[in-house]
């Protein structure tokens, strides 16, 4: 499998692939994965006990708000919602995160359980699945203080004291799966090309999670990989983190604006990367083109998204600001939650620019929240 990477008459690189998405999903199913899906296997055994502890947290802390089964009921309500954050003096800003709690409580068919002895058991019965345990149990132990709490300061410690989301997106059952997935279509697309340099842009990087899994798969020597974020913190973490990477580039990059105008220009890389961050952005329909424009002709985005979650995330990320940005745009498609499913995202990707696009877990992976989707650009 040839692939050439020359400069068109525009002046944009062209990419020359005749590796497809296509080809790069029959390449996944021929390995196993057998460590990584038997660690989802134990998981998904207790899930419906994950569940339970998710709900009694949730149930805990709207009784000590002295809330009913009543007043959950109408909290499909907005006006009514509000109204009522307002009389308990917590703050409107979480009015949709709050209602999302109403949700999983309402659907919480038992009684609450207790919480320690419930968590305690699960560690002992999944002790890969420790980092997620820990996430669920620091929000649901602080749940009602987060509620009651201004901002997102807070919840950002919570989940960012000692690392936690690093360990979360580096080794974890959520992730390992998936970061082992995409470092195989990584490498197999190096392999299989003869471009040189390759222009990689990771888009919101964060902990670099994902990266750490990728950078030794390149050629120092003909790699440029942009390390981006919105945020300095995490382009300070990343700048330590990966000091010994000499190809690697730290700029701040906003989805939100036109990446030529931010120094990444129309045509100039052969793959982007995108790590359950474009959901995160207010319009993804003008997101996905400002990603496709960077991308050249032929070029690769290779996208983790969430598209299933699992209640415990609703619990501990709801109350996050990029889980509601699309709010804030009413030419937006989404309704209710940031969240597109598979099928959903395969259509904006069509109508944005790629004319290719492959969901690679699918035929690996059980369902487990996220996808990992492969999507070329179209070659002009």
């Amino acid at each position: 499998m040839e692939a050439k990477l020359a400069l068109s008459r525009t002046g944009h690189y062209r990419m020359s692939y005749n590796i497809t998405p296509h080809a790069v999903d029959v390449h996944l199913k021929s390995i196993s994965w057998a460590t990584e899906r038997g660690q989802i296997d134990q998981v998904q055994s207790q899930q419906h006990n994950i569940d339970r502890l998710v709900g009694s947290y949730v149930a805990n802390a709207f009784e000590s708000l002295q809330l009913q089964r009543a007043h959950l009921e109408r909290f499909s309500d907005t006006d009514y919602c509000r109204a009522k954050l307002s009389e308990l003096k917590l703050p409107p800003a979480k009015v949709w995160w709050i209602q999302l709690l109403a949700k999983i409580a309402l659907n919480s068919a038992e009684a609450p359980a207790n919480t320690r002895q419930l968590a305690t058991c699960l560690r002992a019965e999944l002790p890969s699945y420790e980092t997620e345990l820990t996430i669920i149990t620091r929000v649901g132990e602080n749940l009602l203080r987060l509620m009651q709490c201004e901002g997102t300061s807070e919840i950002v410690h919570t989940l960012f004291a000692d690392d936690l989301m690093t360990r979360w997106y580096t080794s974890s059952v959520t992730y390992n799966l998936f970061n082992a997935l995409a470092r195989e279509t990584v490498r197999l697309i190096c392999e299989q090309t003869s471009a040189k340099p390759m222009n990689i842009l990771e888009v919101g990087a964060g902990t670099g999670g994902l990266t750490s899994h990728l950078l030794e798969l390149f050629d120092p020597s003909a790699t440029r990989y942009h390390f981006t974020d919105i945020g300095a913190f995490f382009l300070r973490a990343g700048r330590r983190r990966f000091a010994n990477y000499g190809f690697v580039e730290f700029a701040t990059l906003d989805l939100e604006r036109d990446c030529n105008e931010q120094g990444f220009p129309n045509g100039s890389c052969s793959l982007v990367i995108a790590n359950n961050v474009l959901h995160d952005t207010k319009n993804l329909r003008f997101t996905l083109q400002n990603v496709s424009r960077v991308l050249a002709p032929g070029g690769y985005l290779l996208m983790l998204e969430l598209t299933d979650p699992q209640v415990w995330w609703h619990m501990c990320f709801g109350s996050l600001d990029g889980w509601w940005r699309f709010k804030s745009d009413p030419s937006d498609d989404r309704e209710e939650l940031m969240l597109l499913k598979s099928e959903q995202w395969s259509e904006l990707l069509a109508a944005t620019g790629f004319d290719q696009t492959t969901v690679l877990s699918d035929s690996v992976a059980p369902d487990f929240a996220n996808r990992l989707f492969l999507s070329r650009v179209g070659r002009g």
